[in-house]
């Protein structure tokens, strides 16, 4: 029974770091989009939201895909299909929002959607995850290496 413990155990470090691991590239992934819509790169203009899908996040709240309307501050960028996913609402539908076009296909970016915040938060909650994960499983080979966590009683006398 100890040892299916054990083996529980090892799998929730494994999780943690492969978690922290998977949030860790999900950020940088999103790194150059975020830091160039905090610079003001790429086109300036407005999205009109026309829809919205939404489906639950790990986060807690709803991971959003609205689609709607893109057209530049000099109009020379018009998108019809243009769509910005965000865990940010609420946002109302046939509504006008800021956002940029980085020029990749058909993704804007909100000026406020708080994309280079969830950045940060990501590049910090990923190697946190990590670190646990590999701490907890280098702390269970330990204890394995010890003899197991309840094995030594008080005036035992064997030698390490």
């Amino acid at each position: 029974m100890e040892q299916l413990a054990r083996l529980g155990r090892i799998a929730l470090a494994v999780v943690l770091a492969l978690g922290g691991l998977l949030i860790l590239a999900e950020a940088l992934h999103n790194l150059p989009a975020a830091l160039s819509v905090a610079r003001g790169e790429g086109a300036a203009g407005v999205f009109t939201t026309n829809a919205v899908d939404c489906t639950p996040s790990g986060r807690g709240g709803e991971l959003c895909a609205w689609s709607g309307q893109f057209v530049s501050a000099d109009d020379a960028v018009v998108i019809e299909d243009a769509w910005v996913e965000t865990d940010k609402p609420p946002y109302e539908l046939d509504e006008e929002y800021p956002a940029r076009f980085l020029g990749v296909g058909d993704q804007v970016h909100l000026v406020n959607g708080g994309e280079f915040g969830d950045v940060i938060l990501m590049f910090a909650i990923g190697p946190a995850l990590m670190a646990a994960g590999v701490w907890y499983f280098l702390y269970e080979r330990r204890q394995q290496g010890r003899g197991g966590r309840h094995s030594r009683r008080r005036g035992d006398a064997r030698e390490s």
